[in-house]
């Protein structure tokens, strides 16, 4: 009868909640509390233990030996030694992204210079062509000036040999 009274009341404590935990007054409520504050000690006791030997470097010997520290100079000098690797590493890679950004800027450089002279070479070649081309007007507006003369003299052969002739006639028909 009291195991189930107890179960009853255990599991009205879980369906209700607290509540009914603190309207009714048992025993099995101060055993509960008791076993809570047993358990708190004992992690509070525990805890400290617990964390010390979660750390990798605790050992019993080094509390108790004083061989130890000749142990841990070596220790400090291996950590040194890696802080030292760890900022050569930084240095070197610095001094990596350094050269790079140089040979970036280089390149660069390089290419503006190539694509000025690219410029330079097209606008030589424009000036170029249209030299060639003011050339080849004057060429021809020169052909052409002297296509006129010749007309011209041909012409000028032709009036006088008209002008020559027609005096002949005029000669002839004076003298006849």
């Amino acid at each position: 009868a009291v195991v189930s009274t107890q179960s009853k009341q255990w599991y009205q404590r879980r369906v209700h909640g607290d509540q009914l935990f603190h309207q009714i007054p048992d025993h099995s409520s101060t055993c509960l509390q008791n076993h809570k504050e047993r358990k708190m000690k004992m992690l509070k006791f525990l805890l400290p233990l617990l964390l010390v030997a979660s750390v990798s470097s605790f050992s019993l010997k080094s509390l108790f030996s004083s061989e130890d520290k000749a142990e841990e100079v070596p220790a400090e000098d291996t950590a040194v030694e890696e802080i030292d690797e760890e900022v050569n590493e930084v240095e070197e890679s610095e001094e990596e992204e350094e050269d790079e950004e140089e040979e970036d800027d280089a390149l660069s450089a390089l290419e503006e210079d190539e694509e000025e002279d690219e410029e330079e070479l097209d606008e030589e070649e424009e000036l170029e062509s249209v030299a060639l081309e003011a050339e080849e007007e004057e060429d021809e507006e020169e052909e052409d000036e002297e296509e006129l003369d010749e007309e011209e003299e041909v012409e000028s052969v032709a009036l006088e040999a008209e002008e020559d002739e027609e005096e002949e006639e005029d000669e002839e028909e004076e003298l006849s």
